[in-house]
């Protein structure tokens, strides 16, 4: 890229030396042909590295990348599995934020929702850290509601 970089100020500086040894007045045809293979030497810089990539590997095949049935069908599960894992953990802190908010007053900036997962994946605690005017809530209180409410270990800090 600094190769890249280095061609078209190296171009731009030529360009502009050489149109400022061009005749005054006399000279507007040259000044067209010399903007005209200034255009081109900077149009064939800036695709010189697109096109190095293509010509690069010659067993790079784009129809390769499409190809479904050649993937790994492991790799497939575990980005799912990932994905609807996060998501669902998402959707449960949104859930809770929302029940704090409703019951308890408890805003959504004024709460930190954190879940933790044992080596099942099974939710095994959640840790709640209150911030703002929700400091004001009796947090073992509100922690012993919540562990009987969502049948977890709730810690509220």
């Amino acid at each position: 890229m600094n190769q890249t970089v280095l061609s078209l100020a190296l171009v731009g500086i030529c360009a502009a030396l050489c149109e400022h040894l061009l005749p005054k007045g006399q000279g507007e045809g040259m000044q067209r042909a010399l903007r005209l293979l200034v255009s081109l030497a900077v149009v064939l810089i800036t695709l010189r590295p697109f096109v190095g990539f293509l010509h690069s590997d010659a067993a790079f095949d784009l129809g390769a990348i499409f190809d479904t049935e050649a993937a790994d069908s492991a790799t497939y599960e575990e980005i799912f599995e990932k994905t609807v894992t996060a998501q669902g953990e998402a959707d449960f802190k949104a859930g809770l934020l929302a029940l704090l908010e409703s019951e308890y007053g408890i805003k959504e900036g004024q709460a930190d929702v954190r879940l933790y997962f044992d080596e099942n994946g099974a939710l095994s605690q959640i840790r709640i850290y209150l911030s703002g005017s929700a400091l004001l809530h009796d947090p073992h209180e509100l922690g012993e509601a919540l562990t009987a409410r969502l049948g977890c270990k709730t810690e509220v800090r």
